[in-house]
């Protein structure tokens, strides 16, 4: 009897190590990322993402301004652009026949014939109408002050219904700048933060080569950039000018990887603040 309770505790405990190291491996075994682009002339980009062992693939790749991806589990597809494809292929129907081209050529061209005279008898009916009102002589004067009134009249109408706007657009965007939403915007910035932080790439490099034509515009660009430079802290972008040639070319590389178990505490303490359930989320339900 003992040796049958051993058993099943032996089991029980080897079931829940295997689990307990399942989770483990899906929180903290790092997926991997690899991201190239580049502009000259042409858009080129290619990225990939491998997780568990490369058990989980992701792959894209603009190909003739064309995007091809595939996500796949165990070597098995789950989601791929050459599904779409063929799927869409599936569902477009027949071609219509001849005879039913023909008829609605037919019908096409009695429908304009009818527009045809239709705008003929309409230009008819203006032109006398035009020939009459020049035909009137005097009353044209009041006609064109009373056409000048509306004119006045319509402008006012659209500054009122500007300024209207305007003021109701500050009403209802008041609402999101109250100590509330000012809170849970410190909140988000935080925690996003750390999210970015835990998928900022260790291999990362990006170069712009860029010039006018002219030196001299292109010392401006420069001088320009150096101001942003230290503004905005752009110590992550290679910026080499040409000052001789007219060109804009572009150069990517990104290599990282980060823990899904991190990323997702944190996205999973963002979704139970209460702040952002009260003011975000049933407002989006």
């Amino acid at each position: 009897m003992l040796s049958i309770i051993l058993t099943i505790l032996m089991i029980i405990g080897i079931t829940a190590a295997v689990i307990a190291g399942i989770i483990l491996l899906i929180f903290f075994y790092p997926m991997t990322y690899n991201i190239d682009a580049s502009y000259h002339g042409k858009i080129k980009a290619k990225a990939s993402a491998n997780w568990l062992f490369n058990i989980v693939r992701i792959r894209f790749e603009l190909i003739n301004n064309k995007p091809v991806y595939s996500v796949k589990i165990f070597n098995f597809t789950l989601l791929s652009s050459d599904k779409k494809k063929k799927r869409r292929k599936k569902k477009k129907g027949r071609k219509p026949s001849d005879a039913g081209r023909h008829g609605e050529k037919a019908l096409s061209i009695s429908e304009n014939k009818k527009s045809n005279t239709a705008g003929r008898v309409d230009n008819e009916f203006s032109e006398a109408a035009f020939q009459s009102e020049n035909n009137s002589g005097g009353g044209n004067s009041q006609k064109k002050e009373f056409f000048l009134v509306r004119i006045f009249r319509n402008i006012l109408d659209k500054v009122k219904k500007a300024f209207t706007s305007v003021k109701n657009i500050k009403e209802k965007t008041a609402v999101w700048f109250d100590e509330e939403h000012k809170k849970l915007y410190a909140f988000l910035w935080v925690n996003i933060m750390k999210i970015l932080r835990k998928i900022k790439p260790k291999e990362f490099s990006f170069v712009i080569q860029a010039g006018t034509g002219e030196a001299y515009s292109t010392g401006t660009v420069v001088s320009w950039y150096s101001v942003f430079y230290g503004l905005l802290q752009l110590d992550w972008i290679d910026f080499r000018p040409d000052f001789e040639e007219k060109k804009f070319e572009m150069d990517l590389h990104a290599k990282g990887s980060f823990s899904v178990g991190p990323i997702a505490l944190t996205a999973l303490k963002i979704y139970r603040n209460e702040d952002f359930k009260k003011l975000i989320l049933n407002r989006v339900r």
